[in-house]
């Protein structure tokens, strides 16, 4: 498991190699003890990687891994699918589904252990059916059925995802002015069942979490932070960084463009739909803003609106410099050869190509320049053997406490014991220092299960201060560090 956000990826997987051992269920386990959550967003795809895993005899993370790249092959078909449906020259369609591709964002978390992938899927899923349905002659309740279902799956396994869906269907209908459908019995039901969906599970989830139906007020804190934070010059700088991990620089740079462009020309069906969808992704983004620049993976449903604004920019780009060079060819031809008309030439062959070769160059260059940003920085070797060392030294069923640093981001972090296998508790080297720590001990002790303190490279200066208030003694000794038995 790489970082970035392995922390995440470690959660998921370990979620899932608990149900696996125990059986499917909402509430989710873990290897740290802290996370006191039990319930996220519906485990959908945690139950399917863990179903998978058993029935193939498979590794987790590579079957979480093989479901994520499924959903992104997939995805690139229902957006291929889907802009077709709204109308969107075959040049622009292939060219976004091509960003959406070679996204550094969107390929590296296609590799990764979370469930957004099968959220996003869902999402576009969703709205697809929605475009179909809308296009039917008379009402296609196959494709409404579709239409909702997907939607009602996307917002279980994660709302923030779909949440840019719900607003562009409905400034969809609002922009064409479509208020029958609007007000029609099928878009309110629609409307009313994703609604009570989040609410109901959110409801749920509170009262598993924190034994009370209401959100907690950190959590709201956590979710939507403050608006101070939206008008700080920093926190805007690292979303524009993550933004350009959504889409390499060239393409992040002329969206504008793009999306002027979009707006002066088109008044077909798709411009009520993509203005819709922007509408949609920029509210989500305003929304949970303080999520999009900590975690870049809620960026992920962005990808293919940015795509699209920057393939339409392409495609006219292209064309433009298509045309200008053409132009160019022909005047050069008369100065050089006056009698020369032509009346000889194809006026078409040009066109055919000139601008295939010019999209085949940026093809050609955007891959790479894409492959040269990939986001991927490798495992966390240090954990990972720290890990494998702890797990050679300790029993199955042992209770770990973990040292980690002070200033950890998250100290209930899964990523230590996770890589360990073992269940326990992550500890400050400051936190193991206080006088109430041989009474966390002594609780531990309590369960009748092998206890142990790993020590980190790190920390060994502070072996012999950590293990004063406990009994115990060294069992293992390693490049990584010290496990320590702890027995009173």
């Amino acid at each position: 498991i790489e970082n970035p956000h392995d922390f995440r990826q470690t959660h998921v997987a370990s979620n899932i190699e608990f149900y696996m051992a125990n059986g499917l269920s909402i509430p989710s386990e873990s290897y740290s003890r802290a996370m006191s959550d039990r319930v996220y967003d519906f485990p959908l795809y945690q139950h399917m990687v863990a179903t998978l895993s058993r029935l193939f005899d498979g590794d987790p993370v590579v079957t979480g891994r093989l479901i994520n790249v499924t959903c992104y092959l997939m995805l690139s078909a229902i957006l291929f699918f889907l802009l077709s449906a709204l109308e969107v020259k075959d040049t622009i369609s292939v060219l976004s589904v091509w960003i959406v591709a070679i996204s550094p964002l969107h390929t590296y978390y296609s590799t990764a252990v979370i469930p957004d992938n099968l959220a996003i899927l869902f999402s576009f899923a969703s709205l697809f059916f929605f475009v179909k349905d809308h296009r039917s002659p008379r009402p296609a309740w196959r494709y409404y059925v579709l239409f909702v279902g997907f939607g009602v799956l996307a917002a279980l396994v994660k709302n923030p995802i779909y949440l840019p869906i719900v607003i562009a269907t409905t400034m969809f209908l609002i922009s064409r002015k479509d208020f029958a459908t609007l007000l029609s019995i099928r878009f309110v039901a629609y409307l009313l069942v994703i609604g009570l969906t989040v609410v109901a599970f959110k409801v749920y989830s509170n009262h598993q979490n924190v034994g009370r139906f209401s959100t907690p007020r950190s959590e709201w804190i956590w979710y939507f932070g403050d608006l101070s934070e939206r008008l700080q010059l920093g926190a805007n700088l690292w979303l524009v960084k993550n933004l350009s991990e959504v889409a390499t620089w060239p393409f992040l740079l002329i969206v504008p463009a793009g999306l002027v462009l979009f707006v002066k020309n088109e008044r077909n069906f798709s411009r009520h739909m993509m203005l819709g969808l922007a509408t949609g992704s920029f509210v989500t983004v305003m929304l949970f803003f303080h999520l999009m620049f900590i975690h870049n993976y809620y960026l992920l449903p962005t990808t293919f609106i940015i795509a699209f604004f920057a393939a339409y920019a392409l495609d006219r780009g292209v064309r433009r410099l298509g045309d200008g060079l053409r132009r160019t060819r022909l005047r050069w031809r008369s100065h050089v050869r006056p009698e020369w008309t032509g009346s000889r030439a194809d006026p078409a062959l040009g066109a055919r190509l000139l601008e295939p070769g010019l999209m085949l160059a940026i093809i050609v260059a955007g891959t790479i320049l894409a492959n040269g940003q990939r986001i991927g920085q490798g495992p966390d070797w240090d954990a990972v053997n720290a890990g494998l060392f702890i797990a050679n030294n300790t029993e199955d069923d042992a209770l770990v406490f973990y040292i980690v640093d002070d200033d950890l981001l998250d100290p209930t972090n899964t990523k230590y014991l996770y890589f360990a296998k073992r269940t326990g508790d992550n500890v400050t080297s400051s936190e193991a220092l206080q006088e109430t720590w041989p009474d966390r001990v002594r609780e531990a002790l309590a369960t009748h299960r092998p206890v142990y303190l790993f020590v980190g490279r790190a920390h060994l200066a502070l072996l012999d201060r950590l293990t004063a208030a406990v009994a115990g003694h060294p069992v293992a000794r390693g490049d990584h560090g010290v496990v320590y038995r702890v027995t009173g």
